[in-house]
């Protein structure tokens, strides 16, 4: 590797570096990072989250749910479907999808820069597929 190429490879990563702060200081960011300090410290949330670990737990550590009986089944769907249901919950997943559009947008912005889609070039191929033409 040239002196030339080292210089600009160290200039990409610190331009990566001052984006990767920019995102972190988008309002999507930090909204993610406060919704996943609330779903960490909120008590009901984490009581919930605790029955649905004791449940699974229960059912033995090399069980899958297709191994669980009809009652246990019923009781974990039902703790999942409070959990989904929980003001935390919808919370972090609203924040979710909103650092997953941030994430888009800035892609988009890199793909047009530099003419090819720039998380689809990162991304490892799929299985099978050692050209990366398969998408």
């Amino acid at each position: 590797m040239s002196v030339e190429t080292t210089v600009q490879t160290g200039a990409a990563y610190r331009v990566a570096e001052q984006l990767a702060d920019a995102i972190r200081n988008m309002p999507e960011w930090e909204e993610w990072e406060s919704a996943r300090a609330a779903a960490r410290t909120d008590e009901s949330f984490q009581a919930l989250a605790g029955r649905h670990r004791a449940i699974i737990e229960g059912a033995g550590p090399d069980a899958s749910p297709s191994d669980l009986d009809a009652k246990t089944r019923a009781e974990l769907d039902a703790v999942r479907g409070e959990i989904d249901a929980h003001p935390v919950a919808v919370r972090q997943q609203e924040a979710v999808m909103g650092v997953l559009d941030l994430l888009r947008r800035v892609n988009h912005s890199l793909s047009l820069a530099l003419g090819v889609d720039f998380a689809r070039s990162a991304a490892p191929p799929r299985e099978g597929c050692s050209s990366g033409c398969c998408g």
